[in-house]
């Protein structure tokens, strides 16, 4: 009797007991990814080769939200923008503290000179005799300060810097998104979509993971189990940097319907300047021309780039149900360029504002579109941002006209027709210098594209280039008798008087010019003359230098090579 009873109470606890389970119970499928690919990038980030256990990987992952989280259970879309205000107003901070710790004579002015002279006393604290100043330290540091310089006059003013910080702390830079990109992502693994990403949701994504890698259930990851992942991390890795950040800031758009075709045209520049501008003056506005052959199928289209463009439709436009545009937005109002904060800097002409939505590339990871390795990142991007994958998918660097067919297939024109036969068969247009404009041929192959302001739809400020983009610009200017080019340019001082000059580089500015023309950088770059009594021009001067008259000193462009080279 007493070992039945026993017996019984034996058997009553044991079902009492916990239920502990180990090794590969903890591997059934419900609790493992079906395959090392598909484990979320997030959450390979905390995996390494080696030894690792089950509680070092969940304490890691758990790490960032009692980190950055203010409750240190959980985070959300607030503590994204908790952290990207810290990060603007760190941004603020460093911009002003550089400016004083270069101001030399705390005159509010910061100059090259107070640079030399920062760098001569730190070398004379250390040695009796002082090495030569390096010229790339001073360049190197004197860069940056040249971004502030909103007048071009080779200084920068504490208002200057002061007005680049308050920007930068009103709206917060794509390098400050980045430091954030990390608690983006893991919001993005919220499993029941309610906003919140919580510790104990987190905790068992991360368990999911381990028991994926975990093969023989034993609680610690070997080097044999973990060696497989380091080509899918390098592979993931790839493709999120291609895709850049996708961020919760970049709203969803107008879904299409089931029966229409998605075409996405993605380009860094155009091979066409345009006569008006969507980014001011100081930045050059491309045109991509897109013919529209009649057909049956509708098409979403999603068309972006890295660079300024206006799209410009043509054909059967009735064919596009809907546009989404994705571009740059240029954040700051440095160097004289009348942009609007936060805007996209794209435009399209040829179809109704009602039907055109915009989207800033770096927050919804279409920056780098135009490479032709998105195609491998372009399904998940396309259909987080329309609802589907792309039909349709041509990525270039550089385009002049497209065609969409009937079928919503997509070709276009061949832009790299020899340079001969582009300037055989261009004629100058009426007001244009010959000789430059086939200079300009060079670079832009679609020449200048005329259009009206007002039949431009874009949240961008839309205006008529005052001076036109690289050497179209110059070419107009030349021909009005703004400038006039030179064959020699005067040496600057210390610069033997028997170097070689450049030919067909160099232009005295002998009128008032309002602004440089925009994207003189690189090859496109030139030097100017400033004749006397007449007033630096404003904008951006790129790579380009502006020196005096008498070849005395260089006034603007102190930051290019061209400057230390004439």
């Amino acid at each position: 009797m007493k070992k039945n009873f026993f017996n019984a109470l034996l058997a009553g606890a044991i079902a009492f007991m916990p239920v502990y389970s180990f090794g590969m119970n903890e591997t059934s499928p419900d609790k493992s990814y079906a395959s090392l690919e598909d484990i979320p990038l997030p959450l390979m980030k905390n995996l390494q080769s080696g030894f690792l256990t089950r509680e070092q990987y969940i304490a890691n992952v758990l790490s960032t939200i009692r980190r950055e989280g203010r409750t240190k259970f959980s985070i959300d879309q607030q503590d994204i923008d908790t952290l990207n205000k810290k990060n603007s107003k760190e941004q603020r901070r460093q911009i002003l503290s550089q400016f004083v710790s270069y101001d030399y004579d705390f005159d509010g002015v910061v100059t090259r000179e107070d640079i030399v002279s920062i760098l001569s006393a730190r070398n004379s604290s250390v040695t009796p005799v002082p090495p030569p100043i390096n010229e790339q330290d001073v360049t190197r540091i004197w860069t940056p300060f040249l971004s502030y310089d909103a007048n071009n006059d080779g200084k920068v003013t504490y208002e200057e810097a002061r007005t680049v910080a308050s920007q930068a702390s009103k709206t917060p830079d794509l390098d400050n998104r980045r430091s954030t990109k990390g608690l983006v992502e893991l919001l993005s693994l919220d499993p029941n979509g309610d906003g919140q990403l919580t510790a104990d949701e987190l905790e068992i994504l991360a368990k999911k993971v381990f028991h994926t890698i975990d093969k023989d259930g034993d609680g610690i990851l070997s080097g044999s189990e973990t060696q497989p992942l380091v080509a899918i991390q390098r592979k993931l890795s790839e493709l999120n940097r291609i895709t850049g950040v996708i961020s919760s800031e970049c709203k969803s758009v107008t879904q299409m319907a089931k029966d229409e075709k998605v075409v996405s045209l993605a380009v860094y520049e155009g091979e066409t300047i345009s006569s008006v501008s969507v980014a001011g003056q100081s930045k050059e506005t491309n045109i991509v021309s897109v013919y529209i052959a009649p057909g049956k199928e509708k098409i979403y289209l999603l068309a972006s780039s890295y660079e300024p463009i206006i799209w410009k439709i043509s054909g059967a436009t009735d064919r596009i149900s809907h546009a989404v545009l994705a571009g740059p937005s240029i954040r700051d109002n440095t160097q004289n360029n009348d942009t609007e904060l936060g805007k996209v800097n794209v435009g399209i002409i040829g179809l109704p504002a009602k039907d055109v939505e915009f989207r800033y590339n770096g927050l919804c990871g279409l920056e780098s579109s135009f490479d032709k390795q998105f195609s491998e990142a372009a399904d998940v991007v396309i259909k987080r941002l329309v609802g589907k994958k792309a039909d349709v998918i041509l990525s270039q660097y550089r385009a002049l006209d497209i065609q969409i067919g009937p079928e919503g297939q997509v070709t276009q024109s061949e832009a790299n027709t020899s340079t001969i036969q582009r300037l055989d068969n261009s004629p100058v247009p009426k007001g244009f210098d010959p000789i430059t404009w086939r200079r300009s041929l060079i670079s832009s192959s679609g020449g200048v594209s005329f259009e009206k302001a007002n039949t431009v739809v874009s949240e961008a400020k839309v205006q008529d280039y005052i001076v036109l983009p690289s050497w179209a610009g110059i070419s107009k200017l030349v021909h009005d008798g703004v400038l006039v080019p030179l064959n020699n340019t005067p040496p600057m001082p210390g610069m033997p008087v028997s170097k070689p000059s450049r030919k067909a580089t160099s232009f005295k500015i002998v009128k008032e010019m309002p602004y440089y023309p925009a994207g003189l950088y690189g090859g496109l770059s030139t030097t100017f003359i400033l004749g006397k009594g007449i007033n630096p021009p404003k904008g951006d001067i790129g790579h380009s230098c502006l020196i005096a008259e008498d070849g005395s000193r260089a006034i603007a462009g102190i930051r290019s090579s061209r400057c230390a080279e004439n």
